[in-house]
């Protein structure tokens, strides 16, 4: 805070400056807070709810969205594998090469 500038005016301006949109609530809270005189902890509190709710719905967003990514190269490396063996047995007819060749 400035020398001389009141604490309203310096937490507006703090909150603007940040640019980050968790600063700017907590600035505009704690002048809420001051403006109506209720308690800090209890507009805390109620702030570190919402922005755990906020984490926590980005952190599903992120899990379901990872399901759909995972199974794109899963697909392509089951087939590519399903495919290898598709035509390694057709080959070598069926067999390993291995199994083909007598070992008298």
């Amino acid at each position: 805070m400035r020398l001389g500038s009141n604490r309203r005016k310096a937490l507006h301006n703090f909150g603007r400056r940040a640019g980050v949109d968790d600063l700017n609530s907590l600035a505009n809270v704690l002048l809420q807070a001051d403006r109506f005189g209720t308690a800090i902890s209890t507009a805390l509190r109620d702030m570190e709810k919402s922005i755990r709710h906020k984490r926590r719905q980005k952190a599903e967003e992120r899990a379901s969205n990872s399901a759909v990514t995972l199974l794109i190269p899963l697909i392509l490396v089951g087939t590519r594998r399903s495919l290898t063996l598709t035509l390694q047995r057709a080959y070598f007819g069926f067999a390993p090469p291995t199994l083909m060749t007598s070992q008298d």
